[in-house]
């Protein structure tokens, strides 16, 4: 009886039925033929299989450098993570005809969680430690939980190794509700809420005025906000706050610096805007409230506190759609990719949107993506 042998040289494969006890050894080129010859002649069936078609080797995904990350995409015909070239911001793929595709984020996509990275996810939920944070961002982000004696504790505190800024409330809070990546601490004044938003990077913190009798409030002519900071130091930065895309020249923003100078976080607290659809055309195109109404406030700073002072005649124009924000809040200065320009056509003197990183930024992730040809990935970006 014909037993069936699988023989492979170059490309192709062949099958052919052999007696028992026969040994062949086919070298050459000519190899194919000659078995094709010889199955004919013993009316055998002769299958030919293209090596393109053969299934690819099973290989990792994700290979520790680029040497591997090569070999494996070869191998297996598909694209492998390069590990050791991951961040917070970036990945390397190999690619199997030898390419290297490298896509870059503006903001953070992915945070590491111990020996592993884990999709950016802001969604807020109570801690064990009896605090409320995002589940997954660039830095530590907690929430005050409210309740008695909460006024002696940050509203919310951005965190990075051992650096820390917050700012407090005047009284204690509400326990706050949930809802996806926003806290709601309602009616800390008749009538404002306070609002917290975790993003990749640190928060947003809004206080949120819902009614024009609510904004006869005399307490809402100068808004103090206690100082937490660990390791850190708060200090204006002139001309380097938001504006509007309308604004005539710069305002100034806020800095965090550790204790080497180096800027941690930054935020700009001197930002209020309505719930109106109007604005310039560039407000329309950029801004994160759809083309609302902004102004701004006067931001005084003393070692211990962040006073606001909302513009009144905002809030008492007849055209103010409420609810009105006030905008204190904080990034991480040193997560993400620190240098990115955003060109306004047609608006050369707007001084805001992502002037650098850390104030006045859109949520959405801007995404660069290049395949580079050689024999190795990029290593330095």
């Amino acid at each position: 009886m014909a037993s069936w042998s699988r023989v492979r040289r170059g490309p192709s494969t062949v099958l052919v039925a052999f007696d028992e006890g026969d040994l062949v050894r086919f070298s050459g080129a000519r190899w194919r033929a000659l078995l094709l010859c010889a199955a004919v002649g013993a009316g055998t069936m002769v299958t030919v299989t293209p090596a393109h078609a053969e299934t690819p080797v099973v290989v990792p995904d994700v290979a520790p450098d680029e040497v591997t990350a090569a070999s494996y995409a070869r191998d297996g015909d598909k694209q492998v993570e390069v590990s050791s070239e991951t961040t917070e911001t970036s990945q390397t793929l190999a690619n199997p005809d030898g390419s290297w595709t490298m896509t870059q984020y503006v903001h953070p996509v992915r945070v590491k969680q111990g020996a592993t990275w884990a999709p950016v996810d802001t969604t807020l939920v109570h801690r064990a430690d009896g605090s409320v944070g995002p589940q997954a961002i660039a830095v530590d982000v907690k929430l005050n939980p409210g309740g008695a004696g909460s006024a002696s504790q940050p509203i919310v505190q951005a965190g990075q190794d051992d650096k820390e800024v917050g700012l407090k409330w005047t009284a204690d809070l509400p326990a706050p509700a949930l809802d996806g990546d926003t806290a709601v601490y309602a009616e800390v004044l008749p009538g404002v809420d306070l609002t917290v938003k975790a993003v990749a990077e640190g928060f947003t913190e809004n206080l949120v005025i819902k009614t024009p009798e609510a904004a006869k409030n005399p307490k809402l002519q100068e808004i103090p906000f206690g100082l937490r900071t660990r390791n850190t130091t708060v200090s204006v930065a002139e001309g380097e706050g938001c504006g509007t895309p309308a604004q005539a020249g710069p305002t100034d923003g806020l800095e965090v610096k550790d204790t080497s100078g180096q800027v941690v976080f930054s935020g700009d607290a001197s930002r209020m805007w309505d719930s109106t659809g109007d604005g310039s055309q560039a407000e329309q195109q950029l801004g994160e409230g759809g083309g609302r109404r902004e102004t701004m406030m006067d931001v005084a700073l003393t070692p211990s506190t962040v006073t606001i002072t909302p513009d009144q005649a905002f809030l008492s124009d007849p055209a103010t759609r409420y609810p009105v924000s006030l905008d204190p809040d904080s990034w991480c200065d040193s997560c993400g990719i620190q240098s990115h320009v955003v060109v306004q056509s047609g608006f050369p003197g707007a001084h805001n949107w992502t002037r650098r990183p850390g104030t006045c930024r859109t949520s959405r992730p801007a995404t660069r993506t290049t395949t580079v040809r050689g024999r190795r990935g990029p290593t330095s970006r």
